[in-house]
C-alpha cells in the first residue's frame, strides 16, 4: 500500500483447498475496508452462473468503483443514457466501454485495489486474465489481489500476464506458521496437560497437511472430548478428507437434533 507508482501490479496467492484463501480474502477486504484506501473485490462460486460469469464480474466491479470514485460515476452515466444493456452485453464489449474507454482515461489521486477470489471457479480465467493485461496501458495505479487453486493453465496464463503486468506469486505452503499459530491458541481450551496439548499439536499439524479447513473441524471434535483417551481415539479415526468429516458431523447433528429440526439440519 505504500508503493504509489503507477505501473499496474498483480499479486496471485494459490494453494489446495481448504488452505483458508477465501478466508484471507475476507481479511484483505476489511483491511482495506477499515482503511481509507478502499477497494473493490468479487468473489466468484462455482455452480452458480450468476456468480461465474465475467459479464456479472465486471459489472459488479465496475459499480463498486463508481460508489467509491464520483468522476467515474459521472462518465458511466451516459451509458445508462444511451439505453446500453449492460446485462446482456458480452464481457468484451462491457470490458472495453466501461474500463478500457473510461475507466484508463481518467486521472485518479488514488490506488484501486480489486480483490479476486476463487479466480479458477469462473466461466472463463484466461478470458478474465487476458482483459487484464490492458491495465498495463492505463495509468492507473492498480493493485489486484488474484486468489485460487493452481493449475497448468492458470500458471500459463499468468505467466502471459507477466510480460506486460508485475506479477508477484505467494503459495498457501507459505502460511504453515499461520496454521500452527492457530491451532496452538485453540489448543488452550482443551483440558490436559502441557505435554498431551503438544503430543495433540504436532498429530493435528502432521495430519493436516496444510488445510486450514480439515483443521478447524478437527479441533471442534477434539474439543468436545472430555478424556485424554477420547481425544487419542478421535485422531485415530478422524478421516483424512474433509467429506468423511462432513457426513460425521452431519450424523452427530442428527443424532442430537429434537425430530423436528432434522429436516432443517438436512
Amino acid at each position: 500500500t505504500e508503493d504509489n507508482s503507477c505501473n499496474p501490479r498483480v499479486l496471485w496467492i494459490h494453494g489446495p483447498p481448504g488452505t483458508g484463501k477465501s478466508v484471507l480474502s475476507s481479511f484483505i477486504i476489511r483491511h482495506l475496508k477499515q482503511t481509507e484506501i478502499g477497494c473493490q473485490f468479487y468473489f466468484f462460486r462455482f455452480g452458480d452462473q450468476r456468480k461465474t460469469s465475467l459479464n456479472a464480474f465486471l459489472r459488479s466491479l465496475a459499480y463498486q468503483i463508481a460508489s467509491d470514485v464520483p468522476e467515474y460515476r459521472q462518465s458511466i452515466a451516459k451509458f445508462s443514457e444511451d439505453g446500453l444493456n449492460l446485462e446482456k452485453a458480452e464481457s468484451r464489449l462491457i470490458w472495453q466501454k466501461l474500463f478500457v474507454s473510461t475507466l484508463f482515461k481518467l486521472s485518479l489521486s488514488r490506488p484501486l485495489f480489486w480483490i479476486i477470489d476463487a479466480l479458477d471457479e469462473a466461466d472463463s480465467p484466461q478470458a478474465l486474465l487476458n482483459l487484464f493485461s490492458a491495465i498495463a496501458k492505463s495509468g492507473l495505479s492498480i493493485r489486484i489481489v488474484f486468489v485460487s487453486r493452481r493449475n497448468k493453465l492458470l500458471s500459463l496464463n499468468f505467466e502471459r500476464l507477466a510480460t506486460s503486468v508485475s506479477v508477484e506469486l505467494i503459495s498457501a505452503d507459505d502460511f504453515k506458521d499461520d496454521l500452527q499459530l492457530y491451532v496452538t491458541k485453540e489448543m488452550q481450551y482443551m483440558h490436559g496437560s502441557p505435554e498431551f496439548k503438544e503430543h495433540v499439536i504436532a498429530t493435528v499439524l502432521k495430519l493436516a497437511g496444510g488445510n486450514f479447513l480439515w483443521v478447524h473441524l478437527v479441533l471442534k471434535e477434539i474439543l468436545q472430548c472430555h478424556t485424554e483417551a477420547e481425544v487419542e481415539q478421535a485422531l485415530i479415526e478422524v478421516p483424512s478428507e474433509l467429506e468423511p468429516l462432513y457426513h460425521r458431523m452431519e450424523a452427530a447433528l442428527l443424532k442430537y437434533s429434537r425430530p423436528a429440526d432434522k429436516d432443517l439440519l438436512k
